[in-house]
């Protein structure tokens, strides 16, 4: 009798103690599992645990092999004609909703051959404004191809805002740094009276005024710029520039559309993509170069993975002096193929036709050049 209850006695003690151990036991957490999240017009994501925030992560791997060949006018043999070419970049866009308004953030980098990454883009956009480095709201590149332009194609620091209308409507206006827009010669003299336009300090922001359409039958969109000269010296003082842009692409049928672009510029020859410098200077007055560029291109699907691209351009510069005063014609195709899921390869052949004006000195010039590209997206 005694024995049973001393081992009665021992099994509760033994219930106590465990229950006493179970007790001290950590309670494990519940499991935040990742979860999928939507964007009208951004598309899907994850949403980044413990945070309202919706992630998008992408990217590609490219490779491209290009052919150009030798300027018959250059005595120079130092040239590769043959190029070998590998980038990799990734995209992070992020996106939540806000008691203001929808809050976005997009970082994009990227490297090639093996070299450090670069800021490819990075930018907030929050209630209409857009913040950051991004692609000038000036731009309106409807070209096709590897080798396609002239025209603007331009990333930059920007503050802008954008007023998103209906029925497809937006109006911007875009305060821009002038850096990614100076272009000025190197050259000391020209026809032994201008001499070169060298900038100085910017004072003032490039300002960009753009408005759009985008509707089914395809889009439109009208921009222009003006542009600070203000040259190192006090002498020759300040001036401006001044740049406008058109362009319309038309949806003809599924898979096919045509794209028609026109830009000029006077003192601000990269918003045509064309052109040499800016301005000279001839004694105290700063004199602008004159610039414009057009291209029409057409892309047409032969198939559900196979796509064509065809373009023409045509770029005019005329510089005060006239004596680097050119013209190019480009023409080009390209073919693509995506029957694969998320692998691209495409091929693409391109001709240049530079003529230079007579006084210039330099003798025009054709260029022939193909390439072929692999990309996985990601």
């Amino acid at each position: 009798m005694k024995f049973k209850t001393m081992i009665l006695g021992s099994a509760a003690a033994l219930v106590a103690v465990s229950g006493a151990q179970a007790a001290d036991l950590p309670v494990a957490e519940p499991v935040d599992y990742v979860r999928i999240c939507d964007f009208d017009g951004w598309g899907t994501g994850i949403q980044i645990p413990g945070t309202e925030t919706c992630l998008k992560i992408g990217g590609y791997v490219r490779t491209d092999f290009t052919f150009t060949s030798p300027n018959v006018t250059s005595a120079s043999r130092s040239e590769d004609h043959i190029n070998f070419f590998a980038r990799g970049l990734l995209k992070f866009d992020a996106i939540n909703d806000t008691e203001y308004g929808v809050l976005r953030s997009y970082i994009e980098l990227d490297a090639n051959d093996g070299g450090n990454f670069d800021l490819g883009k990075a930018y907030i956009q929050f209630n209409g404004f857009t913040l950051g480095y991004v692609g000038s709201f000036f731009d309106n590149t409807t070209g096709a191809g590897f080798f396609d332009g002239p025209a603007s194609d331009s990333t930059t620091r920007v503050f802008a805002y954008t007023f998103a209308g209906g029925n497809g409507f937006s109006a911007t206006l875009s305060f821009e740094d002038r850096d990614a827009r100076e272009t000025a010669s190197t050259t000391a003299t020209y026809d032994g009276t201008a001499t070169v336009f060298a900038y100085g300090g910017k004072t003032a922001p490039d300002v960009v005024a753009a408005i759009s359409i985008s509707q089914g039958w395809g889009s439109i969109k009208a921009s222009g710029a003006i542009h600070q000269l203000r040259e190192d010296t006090h002498a020759n003082g300040t001036d401006y520039g001044y740049a406008g842009g058109l362009g319309v692409k038309f949806n003809i049928m599924s898979g096919t559309s045509v794209s028609l672009q026109g830009q000029y510029a006077h003192g601000a020859v990269s918003y045509t993509g064309y052109g040499d410098y800016d301005a000279e200077i001839d004694g105290a007055d700063i004199k602008k170069s004159k610039a414009w560029s057009a291209l029409a291109a057409l892309t047409h699907a032969w198939s559900s993975s196979v796509s064509q691209d065809f373009h023409v351009g045509y770029g005019s510069f005329d510089a005060y002096s006239n004596t680097n005063d050119h013209t190019q014609l480009r023409l080009g195709t390209r073919v693509n193929y995506t029957a694969i899921s998320n692998l691209y390869i495409g091929v693409g052949a391109g001709w240049n036709r530079t003529d230079y004006s007579t006084s210039s000195g330099i003798s025009d010039y054709d260029e022939f050049m193909a390439r072929l590209r692999v990309q996985r997206n990601f």
